[in-house]
């Protein structure tokens, strides 16, 4: 086998940045944080009763052992029932231990035997799933020794299944050294059974060694990995550190716990410690809890919906009708056609989902797959143009309904501009600062955003005035125009439904979750849009309406009174703000898993202290200000518009480069899937249309930015690979 037998399937990173703040209730299966007692043998040495208590003030719940006397049959000194017992009373517990199987390496089988029985007894008593064989003395590491190893491996997995108890080998460095044509980690995995030879995989070996990434290791045998160590390597000695320290970047390159078959992990650090043993656990431990505990679960189906109509339903509503009504009640149409399109995507990407159920990374992941990096770069680049873009969309709204409480926003363009990139600036101040900062304010904006609209959605639809209700066209334009443009600004409030794919490596049974997540989440969100939408249709005369800075606020006057307009405007601006503050999480996250995977400049890998991709979040909020300051010359509402258009369009790139990807892979199948050839070939033209429907000016804007990103990929990126 080649040194690298697989393609990445996409960037965790990315995934990360849209999951925090979406998914409320995950999988805690393997949540548990467990260490290896190992890295604090000097304090366990001391006082086992008072480490252990320190542990489990650090958030350890569970523990592998090493260490075991076999001839004694203790465990620190203690019998295995002392010691559970120990466990019990701080409600802690073992999974696992490392025993001295080095020692039997050429020993016969019936001494194997023998210390194995007595391994398997200290574990059952202790109550373990698992007896580990830890390493290799230096001796016996050549192709000789390997293979005999292979063979006494399976003798102990044979003893240990049939007691009932699990059995697993634990990799260091030198399994990857390659004798010619014999690599002798593959060699073990290959010359073992499966169901009776696990694997304890240490990450850190394996990056040390250089063959495989986390993500990598796990594909030379799916299902197998049931034990983990998980610590970090020193960024120019290559020795032991702290998690969070070193340079493994497992935000990046952790595993799919399920795709791994994982049951345990385990924080260890050998030595090489910053200050004392149970300092640096104490670091790790931090560390773990706050960057890495998420990549540990995986979502079900309602936190899959969740995910993406909390992505769906965004500000995007709350100026929008507004927006439509200058082309008069043909703009209700817009929602019906941009449904159908937004239908035809969740198809797509809910084929993609189940061709490719292991990726993290949606689109990007897909495309990049399928089409190369430039392609996956050009993705990336799409959603990063579409993200501040959307930015100063959200800007605006937020000012639009500031000036129900400042009504001179209204007459005052400086003012109004202000406010705007205060907005802007502000929040990518939140946004610099530590993580759970900026949860704290997502959390609570994300309840307020929902209110506004479901309040006159769902109320407002008894105070309609049907005579107000029609579909006359009033902008001047053929109605194959009109009906195009609207389709355009309405299909902005659907962006987003490809969010669970960008999760679909850690959601459970995820070629069957994801797509069921997408249909639900669209017909949540079309029938909340519509319901609003038409509220607001039916409650405001269209000459009021297109005026209006706060479309929901003042349809609430209508039928609450004045005191109702200000508690919508509350609301509306919370939830404006909550979005601008999530969205500019993402627009420095994007850029950040592109560098980091070499498809964007270097300058975006920048973190700051608190591991914010600040350079990119600076460069992506005054790209966001100059779009923002340059147009806002013109109505509240056209301002709007344009920003929404230009976003879409940014977007179709991504949403292109993806259908082409599917066409690709149903090109291979051998019975054809015509109705997927179908639904594809109508989601090129419904792009098309949409990029007609953008207008002239937006293209003409869309194309110079997708020049720039092409431009910047041919002499910066691709030069210096």
């Amino acid at each position: 086998m080649k040194r690298r037998t697989f393609v990445k399937l996409g960037s965790a990173a990315y995934a990360a940045s849209l999951l925090p703040f979406s998914c409320m209730s995950q999988n805690e299966s393997v949540a548990k944080m467990g260490l290896q007692l190992y890295t604090v043998r000097d304090a366990m040495e001391r006082d086992v009763l008072g480490t252990l208590k320190a542990l489990k003030v650090m958030g350890y719940t569970n523990f592998e052992s090493y260490g075991y006397d076999a001839l004694n049959k203790t465990y620190y000194g203690m019998s295995p029932e002392q010691f559970k017992n120990m466990l019990d009373e701080l409600e802690l517990s073992t999974d696992s231990g490392h025993y001295g199987f080095a020692d039997y390496l050429w020993s016969s089988k019936e001494e194997l035997l023998a210390y194995t029985d007595a391994c398997i007894e200290g574990a059952s008593r202790l109550g373990d799933e698992f007896i580990v064989w830890p390493i290799v003395r230096e001796a016996d590491r050549n192709p000789e020794g390997f293979k005999k190893l292979a063979e006494q491996l399976s003798i102990i997995g044979e003893r240990a299944s049939a007691a009932g108890m699990g059995f697993a080998y634990h990799n260091f460095g030198y399994e990857f050294v390659q004798y010619d044509e014999f690599i002798p980690y593959q060699y073990i995995i290959q010359q073992t059974d499966p169901a009776k030879v696990k694997l304890e995989v240490d990450f850190y070996w394996v990056a040390r060694a250089g063959m495989y990434t986390p993500k990598e290791i796990i594909e030379l045998a799916p299902g197998r990995f049931p034990l983990w160590h998980i610590k970090d390597m020193d960024k120019v000695t290559q020795d032991y550190t702290e998690l969070g320290n070193g340079s493994i970047d497992y935000k990046r390159l952790m595993p799919d716990p399920d795709r791994a078959g994982l049951k345990h992990h385990y924080i260890e650090q050998g030595g090489n410690f910053a200050q004392d043993s149970m300092s640096s656990v104490a670091q790790s431990a931090q560390y773990f809890k706050k960057e890495l505990t998420h990549l540990m679960k995986k979502i079900g189906l309602w936190s899959s919906t969740a995910l993406v109509t909390g992505n769906m339903i965004g500000s995007g509503i709350f100026l929008l009708p507004a927006t439509l009504a200058a082309f008069g009640g043909i703009g209700l149409m817009g929602w019906l056609y941009s449904a159908i399109g937004a239908l035809l995507f969740t198809l797509v990407f809910r084929q993609l989902s189940q061709r490719l159920p292991e990726t993290i990374g949606g689109p990007y992941a897909y495309v990049k797959f399928m089409l190369g990096d430039f392609w996956g770069f050009l993705v990336g680049w799409g959603y990063w143009v579409s993200i501040w873009c959307t930015n100063a969309a959200i800007a605006v709204a937020f000012v639009g309904y500031l000036s129900v409480f400042i009504p001179e926003i209204n007459h005052n363009t400086p003012l109004a501009i202000s406010c705007g990139l205060g907005a802007i600036w502000g929040l990518s101040a939140v946004n610099s600062l530590s993580i759970r900062t900026v949860a704290w304010v997502q959390k609570i904006t994300t309840v307020l955003k929902l209110l506004p609209i479901l309040a006159i959605g769902f109320i407002g639809i008894f105070y309609i005035d049907w005579s107000l209700i029609n579909f006359d066209n009033l902008s001047g334009q053929s109605d194959f125009q009109a009906i195009s443009a609207v389709t355009t600004l309405t299909l902005f409030a659907f962006l987003g439904l490809e969010s669970a794919t960008v999760a679909s490596g850690r959601t459970k049974n995820a070629a069957k979750t994801v797509g069921q997540a997408g249909m639900i989440a669209l017909g949540i969100t079309g029938v909340t849009y519509i319901l609003s939408s038409v509220a607001i249709f039916g409650i405001l005369p269209p000459e009021v309406l297109q005026d209006s800075s706060a479309p929901f606020a003042d349809a609430a006057s209508v039928f609450w009174g004045e005191k109702a307009k200000y508690i919508v405007a509350a609301g509306a601006i919370a939830a404006t703000l909550g979005a601008l503050n999530g969205w500019l999480l993402i627009q420095g996250q994007i850029p950040l898993a592109s560098a980091q995977d070499g498809l964007f400049p270097k300058i975006f890998a920048r973190v700051n202290r608190h591991g914010a991709p600040i350079i990119g979040i600076a460069i992506s909020s005054v790209l966001a200000s100059t779009v923002l300051t340059f147009r806002f010359s013109e109505q509240l509402a056209q301002v709007f518009g344009f920003m929404m258009n230009l976003s879409t369009l940014s977007v179709l790139t991504p949403y292109l480069m993806t259908i082409i990807s599917l066409l690709l892979l149903l090109k291979k199948d051998a019975i054809p899937n015509r109705m997927m050839q179908a639904v594809s070939y109508l989601s090129i033209a419904f792009c098309l249309w949409i990029i007609y429907g953008c207008g002239l000016e937006v293209v003409a804007y869309g194309s110079l930015l997708v020049l720039a990103g092409i431009f910047i990929y041919f002499t910066v990126i691709k030069s210096k690979k």
